[in-house]
């Protein structure tokens, strides 16, 4: 049931992730990096409660988990941007493809670090 929930929260997280991305590139005529990069901020505010409250049913404080939880984001906000920028110069893939593709290989990695390392 746990991976179902993660799925459905991060899918939720993505869906924010790609609204934001998508109106700041086509409405707004911002970069694509940089529409990314807004995205998956905007994200992680939905990822973290989703998780917390919901998927993993954290039992520690938000001080001690919210640490860890940014330590974790912010490497992967790294990679993110790395593998967005890299995937978006080098292919003539779309850029909500690119983003997808992103995600799916961040997407395991979080997963366990959250059930093992951060919701603990």
């Amino acid at each position: 049931m746990i991976v179902v929930k993660y799925v459905i929260s991060g899918g939720l997280a993505l869906l924010t992730h790609l609204t934001v991305l998508v109106v700041l590139v086509e409405a707004l005529y911002i970069d694509t990096v940089i529409a990314t990069c807004v995205g998956f901020v905007a994200a992680v505010g939905v990822n973290y409660t989703l998780q917390y409250h919901w998927c993993f049913q954290g039992n520690s404080s938000h001080s001690k988990v919210f640490t860890k939880y940014v330590v974790l984001t912010s490497i992967m906000y790294i990679v993110n941007i790395l593998f967005f920028y890299l995937l978006e110069m080098n292919s003539d893939l779309h850029y909500l493809i690119i983003q997808i593709i992103v995600t799916a290989v961040i997407f395991t990695t979080n997963f366990m670090f959250g059930r093992f390392i951060i919701f603990r």
